[in-house]
C-alpha cells in the first residue's frame, strides 16, 4: 500500500463536508472561522496519525517482537454475501452494498485483521474518519458502546465535547470498525446488540463493518449484510507463505507440495490464515500435517514447545523454566480452563500471573510463576503481549487447552464440566475438539443423556408426529417472526439450543445437509418472506399460541428446512448410530474379559 500524507487525508475530509461543520467548532475555540478550522485541521490531523499508528500495524502469531507494517504479513482475502462476492475486500465496495456490515468468520479466519486492512483503506478513502473499537473492553468498562466509541476517539487525540461528537456522528463523518462481538460476555450481549442497532437508528449517516464469529444472534441486527470470509484459495496461501518469516528451504518445500495434493487433501486447515501459518511451523518440524483438529493443536504445541528454528529468531530462545512438555501442558490446561471459565481472553499483566499461581496450587507442580510466563510469551509463544495487555496468541489455544483439561479429569469431573458448558456447545470449539479426544464419553455421557431427556419431554416414540414437532419447537423458540424477507427464530432455551446445534452440525451434518437439499421450501413461506422483504412489516408467531391445525405449524413442519421435523429425524439418526455403537463396543469388551 503505497504511504499517504496525513494532513492531507484530513484536508481533503474536511473540504469534502457538505454541511458547515464549523459552527460547531466554536465549542473548542474562540476566535474567527479560520482559527475553528484550523483548530479543528489538527485535531483531526493528531488523530489520525495516531490510530494509523495503532492500527496499521499489528504483531502476528510470527513476529512478535514489535508490530510490523500489516501488508508485511496480511493477504487481503474476499468477502461474499448470498450471491456478491468481493474478490478482495475493500472498504469501498462493502460500504456500496451496506452502510451496516457484518464480517463473520471462524476461529483464525482473519477478521480482526481484515477489519485493520479495511480500516487503513478507509483512511486512503477520505470518505469518512475511522474509529476502530475492541468491543471484549465492554467486558470491564460499565459503559455504553456509544460511551465507548467517545472515550476512545478522545483518547486518541480527537478533543471534542459530546454535543460536537454527535454532531460529528449525526452528519456521518465517522464510519465504526467494532471488532470482536463474539469476544463480548453472554450477559451484556444483548444488550450491546440494542445498543448497536440504536446507532443505525439515532445516526443513519454512520457506517458501522462489524467482526464476529457466526452466530444466531445476528438475526437481531435485521439492517445489516452479513459478509462470509472467503476461506484462502491455493493463491491465497501461497502468497501468505511467501510473507511468512520461515526457513526458505522449508518454505519453498510446502508451497511446491501445495499444488501436488496437500492443500486439497488439507483444504480445511490450510484455507483458514492462522491455522496455514501454524502448520508451516509443524511442517518444518515433522513434514506431516494432521487430520483433525485436536491432533493439529497437539502437534503445533509440541513444535512450539521444542523451539524448532524454522522461524528465524522468534524460535531460538532457551525456556526460563525446567518444566518438560507433559508438566508445562498441565499447567497450561488449568491456566486456560480457568481462564475459559471467567471467559477471559485478554489479561493485564497482574491477572495473568494470578492465574498462572492458581494453576500452579491446583497442579501441584514446582516453577517459578514469573519464569512460566516469561516462557509463555517468549519461549513458547502461547501468549503475546500487546501494549497494556497479554491475549492468547489466539483463543482456539485457550478452547483446545480447556477441552484437554477436561478430558485428562476424572469421570465425574468430566461430566460436571461439560454440563456447566454445555451453554457454548456450538459456540466455540471445546465440545468438539473435547468429542475428538475422547468421543465415545461425550457420546455416551453427554449426548445420549441429553437425547433420551429430550425425546422424553416432546413424547417421541417412534413417530415423529406434528404435535410431537410442535412440543420441540416450542422447548427450541420462543417465536418465529419474519422480518426483512427472511424467517427467524427466537430461542427460547440456550442450553438445549446449544447442544441441538452442535450435534446437529457436529455429528450429522451431512444427514442434514443432504435432507436440506432433497427438501424443497414451503411456498407459503416464500410468500411471507416476500410480504416483508421489501417492507417494515414484521409477522410474528408465538409458539405458545401456535396449533397443530395451524397453516404456520403444518408448513414449518413440512418445508424440508432446519426449522422442520428434519432436525429431529437428524437427532434420532444421531441417537440409534451411537446406541449401537455402545452396544457394539459393550458387547467386544464383554467377549474380551470373558477370555
Amino acid at each position: 500500500m503505497a504511504e499517504f500524507d496525513i494532513n492531507k487525508v484530513c484536508a481533503e475530509f474536511l473540504n469534502a463536508q457538505k454541511v458547515d461543520f464549523f459552527d460547531s467548532g466554536k465549542a473548542l475555540v474562540k476566535g474567527t472561522k479560520e482559527k475553528v478550522q484550523l483548530k479543528i485541521k489538527t485535531i483531526y490531523s493528531n488523530y489520525l496519525k495516531r490510530v494509523y499508528e495503532r492500527y496499521g500495524k499489528s504483531k502476528s502469531f510470527f513476529i512478535r517482537d514489535e508490530p510490523v507494517y500489516l501488508y508485511d504479513f496480511y493477504v487481503p482475502l474476499g468477502v461474499k454475501c448470498n450471491k456478491i462476492e468481493i474478490h478482495s475486500a475493500n472498504i469501498k465496495a462493502i460500504l456500496d452494498v451496506n452502510n451496516f456490515s457484518i464480517i463473520s468468520g471462524t476461529g483464525g479466519a482473519g477478521k480482526s485483521i481484515m477489519l485493520k486492512h479495511l480500516f487503513v483503506d478507509a483512511l486512503k478513502k477520505k470518505k469518512q474518519v475511522p474509529v476502530f473499537i475492541e468491543l471484549r473492553d465492554l467486558n470491564s468498562n460499565n459503559c455504553t458502546v456509544e460511551e465507548l466509541i467517545f472515550g476512545t476517539v478522545k483518547s486518541f487525540g480527537l478533543e471534542m465535547s459530546s454535543s460536537l461528537f454527535n454532531d460529528a456522528m449525526g452528519k456521518g463523518h465517522f464510519v465504526l470498525f467494532l471488532d470482536g462481538l463474539d469476544e463480548v460476555n453472554k450477559s451484556i450481549k444483548n444488550i450491546l446488540l440494542q445498543e448497536i442497532n440504536k446507532l443505525t437508528i439515532t445516526f443513519p449517516n454512520i457506517s458501522i463493518l462489524l467482526t464476529t464469529r457466526p452466530d444466531i444472534k445476528l438475526s437481531e441486527l435485521d439492517v445489516f449484510t452479513v459478509f462470509k470470509i472467503c476461506p484462502l484459495t491455493l493463491e491465497n496461501s501461497v502468497s501468505l507463505i511467501k510473507l511468512l518469516p520461515a526457513d526458505d528451504e522449508i518454505k519453498a518445500k510446502f508451497v511446491k507440495d501445495l499444488p501436488n495434493g496437500l492443500f486439497e487433501k488439507h483444504e480445511s486447515f490450510l484455507s483458514n490464515p492462522l491455522l496455514l501459518s501454524i502448520m508451516l511451523l509443524t511442517y518444518g518440524f515433522s513434514s506431516d500435517i494432521p487430520n483433525k483438529p485436536s491432533l493439529f493443536y497437539n502437534q503445533a504445541f509440541e513444535a512450539l514447545f521444542q523451539r524448532h528454528d524454522s522461524f528465524k529468531g522468534a524460535y531460538k530462545r532457551t525456556r526460563a523454566t525446567e518444566l518438560d512438555i507433559q508438566e508445562f501442558a498441565v499447567v497450561f490446561s488449568t491456566f486456560c480452563i480457568l481462564s475459559y471459565e471467567d471467559r477471559k481472553l485478554n489479561f493485564t499483566r497482574t491477572q495473568v500471573i494470578e492465574y498462572i499461581q492458581k494453576a500452579k496450587r491446583i497442579t501441584n507442580i514446582e516453577f517459578e510463576v514469573e519464569s512460566y510466563l516469561e516462557d509463555l510469551l517468549q519461549a513458547v509463544s502461547l501468549l503475546v503481549e500487546d501494549g497494556m495487555t497479554i491475549n492468547f496468541t489466539h483463543r482456539s489455544f485457550q478452547e483446545y487447552f480447556a477441552s484437554k483439561f477436561i478430558v485428562e479429569s476424572d469421570d465425574e469431573l468430566k461430566k460436571e464440566l461439560l454440563k456447566k458448558y454445555q451453554n457454548n456447545a456450538q459456540s466455540d470449539s471445546v465440545y468438539s475438539l473435547t468429542r475428538e479426544l475422547n468421543m465415545n464419553f461425550v457420546d455416551f455421557e453427554v449426548v445420549l443423556p441429553f437425547l433420551n431427556s429430550l425425546f422424553a419431554e416432546i413424547g417421541y416414540k417412534k413417530k415423529i408426529g406434528i404435535s410431537v414437532y410442535l412440543k420441540y419447537i416450542r422447548i427450541l423458540f420462543y417465536r418465529f417472526e419474519f422480518k426483512g424477507g427472511n424467517l427467524y427464530g427466537t430461542i427460547n432455551n440456550t442450553e438445549k439450543k446449544e447442544m441441538i446445534y452442535f450435534i446437529l452440525n457436529n455429528i450429522c451434518r451431512g444427514f442434514i445437509e443432504k435432507e436440506m437439499t432433497n427438501n424443497d421450501k414451503s411456498k407459503w413461506i416464500s410468500e411471507k418472506k416476500l410480504e416483508t422483504k421489501e417492507s417494515e412489516k414484521i409477522i410474528i408467531f408465538q409458539t405458545r399460541l401456535l396449533k397443530t391445525s395451524d397453516t404456520f405449524t403444518k408448513e414449518l413442519y413440512d418445508n424440508g428446512m432446519f426449522f422442520s421435523k428434519t432436525s429431529i429425524r437428524g437427532l434420532i439418526k444421531v441417537f440409534n448410530d451411537i446406541s449401537e455403537r455402545k452396544e457394539k463396543l459393550t458387547i467386544s469388551l464383554s467377549d474380551l474379559l470373558n477370555k
